[in-house]
């Protein structure tokens, strides 16, 4: 039998996570398991497993890829700002809520982190994803104030935490709880308050890039 080539291997993985995104939307995560996505990706289940041993592996693969692109967005860029990074980041927070597919894995991995956060390889997803999280704000916030456009006395860790934590809460109330929740224009107010608070300068927050405001 011949073997599958890494490129192959790595383009069915690949295949798969689509396939489980697109099951997620569709179906949420109580009505997504093994079976559905072995269906939607024309795999027997058991074709799943060298590729991912369980659901919840799947969920904390996307976890991980949605970290990462979020990271890359605060991660530093020649000749952006601090600042403009930090609205990048908000801006792209407010464009994914109005995404379903976006929205549907987001509510999974929740789903997973709230069910079964006492299994190891969870726990160590959600507490990897926190530290990550503070530590690339922290990073973002301590680059604004050596740029000299961020306040010097405003511990950039506490900065970090009320972001994260904003965001987070808009998450679970729209998740768990199952309000109505506007996340755009509550991202607009955090905008505004936020860079107004690190800046110093009132009405600092209300502009967005032009590059943003049109790709958003």
């Amino acid at each position: 039998m011949p073997r599958i080539t890494e490129e192959r291997r790595e383009d069915r993985r690949e295949a798969i996570f689509q396939a489980a995104v697109e099951c997620l939307a569709e179906h949420g995560c109580a009505g997504t398991n093994m079976r559905t996505i072995a269906e939607a990706v024309g795999l027997t289940k058991g074709g799943l497993y060298p590729y991912f041993d369980s659901k919840e592996a799947i969920l904390l693969a996307i976890a991980d890829r949605y970290l990462e692109s979020q990271i890359s967005i605060l991660s530093p860029r020649e000749g952006v700002s601090a600042r403009h990074q930090l609205i990048e980041f908000l801006e792209n927070y407010k464009q994914s809520s109005q995404d379903p597919h976006a929205n549907a894995a987001r509510r999974a991995v929740v789903d997973l982190w709230l069910s079964a956060g006492d299994i190891p390889a969870v726990r160590a997803n959600i507490q990897g994803r926190h530290e990550a999280y503070l530590s690339a704000l922290a990073g973002l916030v301590r680059r604004g104030q050596e740029e000299g456009v961020f306040r010097r006395d405003i511990p950039p860790e506490h900065a970090a935490g009320l972001i994260l934590a904003a965001r987070d809460g808009m998450l679970f109330q729209s998740v768990k709880l199952g309000v109505p929740v506007p996340i755009p224009q509550l991202i607009d107010c955090l905008r505004r308050a936020l860079v107004d608070y690190l800046t110093g300068v009132p009405g600092a927050g209300d502009a967005v890039p032009p590059e943003l405001a049109a790709a958003h």
